[in-house]
């Protein structure tokens, strides 16, 4: 995960994200937008990276936009390479991780689409997200439509 750079300047978009890997000698192989940020590009949520925690984790349910939609979710990875996605209800900011990041709403739960996802809606978007297969693959997906 890459909020900032170096110097402490928001990142905040895949080209630039790009450039800076590719200026430190490597190859992006794959990336894309994670979480919330608010007009600051300051993370909405719980958001650590590298081990160190920038944002603590939100769990106000009320409010204005996509990030309080219900249940909304918490993507990690543990320092071990474990990875999980859960509930914001389920997450425990003591739990020591490596990288983690917040967001809302979740798009499947329990093996469902969320509920608020109904034809007619006004929450279907193009949204993106990430899962974990049983055998601890990492999935990312996206919508066409």
């Amino acid at each position: 995960m890459h909020w900032r750079t170096t110097n402490d300047s928001v990142i905040g978009n895949i080209g630039t994200l790009r450039t800076i890997v590719e200026a430190s000698g490597g190859t992006l192989l794959f990336a894309m937008n994670g979480g919330m940020f608010d007009s600051d590009h300051a993370p909405v949520g719980w958001y650590v990276e590298n081990g160190v925690e920038l944002h603590p984790i939100n769990r106000r349910q009320q409010g204005y936009g996509n990030f309080h939609l219900q249940p909304n979710g918490v993507f990690g990875v543990h320092a071990d390479g474990h990875a999980f996605v859960r509930s914001t209800e389920d997450t425990y900011p003591e739990e020591i991780v490596a990288y983690a990041t917040q967001s809302g709403p979740m798009l499947v739960v329990d093996r469902a689409i969320n509920g608020l996802f109904t034809p007619g809606s006004n929450n279907l978007y193009v949204r993106n997200g990430v899962g974990i297969r049983a055998n601890g693959e990492v999935v990312f997906g996206i919508s066409l439509r």
